[in-house]
C-alpha cells in the first residue's frame, strides 16, 4: 500500500535518527513526503546507509554530523539547516546515551554525560530552533522515552531518571509553545530489539519474559514507533499536545 505523502513540504530534525528507532522515524517522515535531517554523532557509515535507503526510496535526506551534548553543537545544526532550509517544522528528540550500573556507583561525570545527551539537548534544540518554527503553519516536537521512567529496571536508573525528566519538560513546553502553534509530545515505547539494548544482562531471556507477558504477543519494532511518530506529525494530530503515547503492544496494562 502506498504511504499517504501528507507531510511533503515539510522540514524534519531527527537525533540520533540513522540507526534503530531513530533511523525507522526517519524513514517514515521521508516517505510521508518530508526532508529530514539526520543528526548522528560517530557512526558516518550508518548515517550513509541510512540516507540511501531513503533516497533508494524516494525520499529526501540530509546528514548532520553533530554531538548534541554540546551547546554549540546544536547550534551549528540549527545554522546549517536555516542557511538550507530557512525553517523547520519538525524535531524528534531521539538521541539517547546511557551508563549501565547502580545509582550508587554513578559518579557525576556520568550523570552530567546522560542528562546532557538526554533531557538538556531537548531544551537546547528547542530554545535554538524556535526562530525556524514559530513563523510556519504548525510544529510538533517529539520526545522519545521509556517505561524506565516509571518503573525500576537493573542498571538502568540514569536513563530512566533522565526520561522522567524529559517527560517533564515535554509536558512544559507543550503548555507554553500551544499558543504558537506547535504541539509537543512523547513517544514511550515497549522494549525495541536493537543496538541500543545489546549490552543489557541476560538479554535473551528479558526479552523471552518481555514476549510472553505482552497482551500482543511480541516485542515492539521500531516501524511500530515510526508510524506513530509520523501520525503526531500530521495535520490530523493538531490537538493533541502534552502527552504520553505508549506503544507496547499492552504490556504495561498487566
Amino acid at each position: 500500500m502506498k504511504t499517504e505523502r501528507n507531510l511533503s513540504g515539510k522540514i524534519a530534525l531527527v537525533t540520533g535518527g540513522s540507526r534503530g528507532i531513530g533511523r525507522a522515524i526517519s524513514q517514515s517522515l521521508a516517505a510521508r513526503g518530508a526532508l529530514v535531517y539526520i543528526n548522528y554523532r560517530k557512526r558516518e557509515s550508518e548515517a550513509i546507509e541510512a540516507k540511501q535507503l531513503i533516497e533508494e526510496a524516494g525520499g529526501s535526506c540530509r546528514l548532520l554530523q553533530a554531538d548534541i551534548s554540546k551547546e554549540e553543537e546544536i547550534q551549528g545544526i540549527v545554522d546549517q539547516i536555516k542557511a538550507e532550509s530557512g525553517a523547520l517544522d519538525i524535531i524528534i528528540s531521539n538521541a539517547v546515551t546511557g551508563v549501565l550500573k547502580p545509582i550508587s556507583t554513578l559518579t557525576v561525570s556520568d550523570w552530567h554525560f546522560v542528562m546532557n545527551t538526554n533531557v538538556l539537548s531537548l531544551m537546547h534544540l528547542v530554545q535554538k530552533a524556535l526562530p525556524l518554527m514559530e513563523n510556519q503553519p504548525y510544529g510538533r516536537i517529539i520526545s522519545l522515552s521509556s517505561h524506565g521512567s516509571w518503573k525500576a529496571y537493573p542498571m538502568y536508573g540514569s536513563i530512566g531518571i533522565s526520561k522522567a525528566a524529559l517527560e517533564t519538560m515535554s509536558m512544559y513546553l507543550a503548555d507554553e509553545l500551544a499558543p504558537k502553534n506547535i504541539t509537543v509530545n512523547v513517544i514511550r515505547g515497549g522494549t525495541v530489539k536493537t543496538d541500543a539494548i545489546k549490552n543489557f544482562p541476560n538479554l535473551d531471556k528479558m526479552l523471552a519474559r518481555l514476549i510472553e507477558q505482552t497482551p500482543m504477543g511480541k516485542l515492539t519494532s521500531a516501524e511500530d514507533i515510526g508510524s506513530l511518530a509520523a501520525f503526531l506529525c500530521s495535520d490530523e494530530a493538531g490537538m493533541i499536545t502534552g502527552q504520553n503515547i505508549t506503544v507496547d503492544g499492552g504490556i504495561s496494562i498487566r
